[in-house]
């Protein structure tokens, strides 16, 4: 007997992603000080992690958005390719099933704490520690629960310095 498998519609997709959105602020975490085996070379990410090792600072999402991706230059370039965004009241007529999220990673900000990182992770359900509910950013010591690693990549060393300003931007696909 054979037995057939179905696939995900996009509707479906599009409504997990909207309600993904709908229910989660975004944190971006830069850490991984410590090198790897080559640092030229980082290894592939391992997908059962569940946070960053060695963190330096969560940043929370500047914007967040649906989008779909495009053949030809768009709204947005992640990781070589491109995005239009898509409102959420167009997102089922485009199947926007593509979350963007961009982190901006200020280090002229006083005491925003900066240094080498080789990963960067997302994550939802962040909590922070008492006071600091409001913070834009926050030392690891300020987060009570990271929440769950939604995204993870892993660097060549990167450095983070006091007069930079990065911005971080991924692509989650909902399938």
């Amino acid at each position: 007997m054979s037995h057939t498998f179905g696939a995900s519609a996009y509707a479906g997709r599009v409504y997990r992603a909207l309600a993904f959105k709908s229910a989660n602020t975004l944190w971006c975490c830069i850490g991984g000080q410590t090198g790897w085996v080559d640092d030229s070379h980082p290894p592939e990410p391992d997908l059962t992690m569940t946070t960053i090792v060695e963190p330096i600072v969560y940043v929370k999402a500047d914007f967040t958005t649906l989008c779909v991706w495009s053949e030809v230059s768009a709204d947005v370039e992640v990781g070589g390719n491109h995005y239009t965004y898509a409102s959420d009241e167009d997102a089922m007529d485009m199947y926007a099933r593509f979350l963007y999220a961009q982190f901006t990673l200020d280090g002229t900000i006083v005491g925003i704490p900066t240094g080498t990182f080789r990963q960067v992770g997302v994550f939802s359900g962040l909590t922070p520690a008492s006071g600091h509910a409001e913070d834009s950013w926050l030392s690891p010591s300020n987060v009570d629960d990271p929440g769950i690693l939604q995204y993870i990549s892993n660097r060549r060393p990167v450095v983070f310095s006091e007069s930079e300003v990065r911005q971080e931007r991924i692509i989650i696909e909902f399938k």
